[in-house]
């Protein structure tokens, strides 16, 4: 015998709690609730989201304040946008499409003091002062504003307990990286500013977050430009997604960032070249989802530092949704094509296979090895200097000893025009006798040696680049910095 009926299962207020029980991290949490004032960005005007930070030993004191001047929440929308998963009728923006971002990050945050929030049809601002299911508690107040949304969190939590240093340095660069598209943009501008305060001593900063891009060094133009620029990709007809694919290569030298007339990324940055942020960023509507994936996704089998200097972007167009967190894509069947597409690609046209460590020591890890060499014993130079431009020439000796002998390097065997590239060194910087380093000489090189020396009157001496002890195996450091 069966019987039919109906469960009654009521709304548990814990789960407000539980929404902070997730995997975000300083900056995903901070980015989640600039995502609530760009989603609710007023058509066709600057976006202003300045956040306050009060940090005390005593916790109960600490809070994070964030305040907009995105459209503001109507009061009928209120208990929508109060909701876990609702979200609210004048926002679909599709950062807004979980409906959990706002609540999950206060939590995570701390205690929730207050919103208040006001769109331009209503006269005064609507304030509440819980999360919560059934009748909720609500004033409204005068402000001098005309929309927008504040919110006050208080007894904040560890994540966001951070040092100055930590808000100015890596917080700071991350969010500039994340909003890179609308921070600065004349057609669709996000300001963000940033005030810490430390409240037992009065110490404050101001941050105020700037663009942060990938720096990219063009093998061929030697610019600040990808190899590839928003190549698309799509899945069979029914399969319902597209995507453009930026795909480069960051300087791999002091030297080549110096050339582009920029500096190379801190440590802390996204950038920097490190295991740990290889590969390309995941780009959703404009805001960078995840940072640095390339082994993570499946474009190559394992992290190698021979692929540190890949940068690029991906940008999800169709087919593709983010986690609840909108800290990472959700994988699936599209997600699998498009990956498979893209590795096809840059496998076929070796992007990554020409990035892979070659069986020769890099020629900047000679030159360098070269230079500490010259200076020991038995014979040793006084001083040396590496890449030393010579006045009228586009190019730099590699290695200059005491100001009056250049050593030139070849990883291969050298020729009779590396014979002849060394020698336009010592002729227009005035030097008597240079040295050409590498793996044997060719005839032609031994013969124009040979010319040289005869005809202009100086001394160029070939070296076996194994007679030097310059040939071990490079140490971690090294690949790390050369390769």
């Amino acid at each position: 015998m069966t019987s039919k009926g109906k469960l009654e299962v009521d709304p548990s207020e814990r789960v407000f709690d539980v929404l902070g029980n997730n995997d975000y991290d300083d900056i995903d949490l901070i980015s989640e609730l600039i995502d609530n004032a760009v989603a609710a960005r007023p058509d066709d005007k600057d976006l202003q989201v300045d956040i306050d930070i009060g940090l005390s030993d005593d916790s109960g004191d600490s809070y994070f304040l964030i305040r907009d001047n995105a459209s503001g929440i109507t009061f009928s929308d209120l208990p929508d946008a109060i909701s876990p998963a609702g979200t609210t009728s004048n926002s679909g923006h599709p950062l807004n499409e979980h409906g959990l971002g706002m609540k999950q990050a206060v939590s995570a945050a701390g205690n929730l003091d207050y919103l208040k929030t006001k769109p331009a049809s209503e006269s005064t601002a609507t304030v509440i002062n819980e999360f919560s299911f059934g009748e909720v508690d609500h004033t409204t107040e005068d402000v001098d504003w005309e929309h927008g949304t504040e919110i006050r969190i208080k007894n904040l939590n560890e994540i966001l307990r951070k040092s100055a240093q930590i808000y100015e340095c890596r917080i700071q660069a991350y969010i500039g990286a994340r909003y890179r598209r609308l921070l600065g943009n004349p057609n669709n501008n996000l300001d963000i500013s940033l005030r810490w305060e430390n409240l037992d001593t009065g110490e404050t900063r101001k941050i105020v977050p700037d663009d942060v891009r990938p720096i990219y060094f063009h093998p061929n133009k030697r610019i600040n430009d990808p190899v590839l620029h928003k190549e698309e990709f799509s899945g069979s007809e029914g399969d319902g997604w597209k995507i453009q694919l930026t795909f480069g290569y960051a300087p791999e030298t002091e030297a080549k960032y110096n050339s582009l007339g920029l500096s190379q990324p801190k440590k802390y940055e996204p950038y920097y070249k490190a295991l740990s942020k290889q590969g390309l960023d995941l780009i959703q509507n404009d805001r960078v989802i995840q940072f640095a994936q390339l082994e993570e996704i499946g474009l190559v089998s394992s992290t190698h530092n021979q692929y540190n200097k890949i940068r690029g972007e991906i940008d999800l167009l169709e087919g593709f949704s983010t986690a609840i967190t909108k800290n990472r894509i959700v994988g699936g069947q599209e997600f699998d094509a498009m990956i498979s597409q893209v590795r096809k690609f840059l496998h076929s046209g070796d992007y990554l296979e020409s990035q892979n460590v070659p069986d020769a020591i890099p020629e900047a890890c000679l030159r360098d090895r070269l230079a500490d060499l010259l200076l020991e014993p038995p014979d040793p130079c006084s001083h040396t200097a590496t890449e030393y431009a010579v006045q009228g020439l586009s190019g730099f000796i590699d290695v200059l000893a005491d100001d009056e002998e250049p050593w030139e390097i070849k990883v291969n065997q050298a020729n009779g025009l590396d014979a002849y590239q060394l020698f336009a060194y010592m002729d227009m910087g005035g030097f008597n006798k240079g040295h050409l380093v590498s793996d044997g000489i060719s005839t032609g090189g031994i013969e124009a040696i040979n010319f040289i020396e005869d005809k202009h009157g100086v001394e160029i001496e070939f070296v076996d680049r194994y007679n030097l002890a310059i040939n071990d195996d490079m140490s971690d450091e090294e690949v790390e910095e050369y390769v």
